[in-house]
């Protein structure tokens, strides 16, 4: 059996795509900027997955919940006025998977955030009101 690189685009809607490593290695051999932008990509997921499983290692719920919705607004993040809106669709389920929580862990702690005006949120839409106090809980 041949194997297969997935690769994803996301923004709102999720794509998946594979491609034959077969096809995938001559390709970028011809095409040594895309090869390097390729290597790039990789090494930011890897990036990305080792301060993941750090923070699910080392940091409690409040702070691994509050570094995921910074990432988020880095990424996807309009300003708003005084406050950031993350322009991409996160259930509470999806932010449970990306730091390794329950969802009911998450709605609790969102609560928690929406009653002190860090935060606002409804269905999977987020804003963040107060930045300086989610970067504070982040580090926490």
């Amino acid at each position: 059996m041949e194997s297969r690189v997935p690769m994803t685009l996301r923004r709102s809607k999720r794509t998946n795509f594979f491609v034959k490593r077969k096809d995938l290695i001559p390709f970028l051999e011809e095409r040594p900027d895309i090869c390097l932008r390729f290597m790039e990509t990789l090494c930011e997921r890897l990036r990305r997955s080792e301060a993941l499983i750090q923070d699910a290692v080392f940091l409690n719920a409040g702070p691994r919940l509050a570094r995921q919705l910074l990432r988020l607004a880095e990424t996807y993040g309009r300003k708003d006025g005084d406050a950031i809106c993350i322009d991409l669709a996160v259930s509470q389920s999806d932010l449970a998977s990306l730091v390794g929580m329950t969802r009911e862990s998450i709605n609790k702690q969102l609560c928690n955030w929406r009653r002190a005006g860090v935060i606002w949120f409804k269905g999977k839409n987020y804003k963040v009101l107060k930045l300086d106090t989610l970067r504070n809980a982040a580090k926490a």
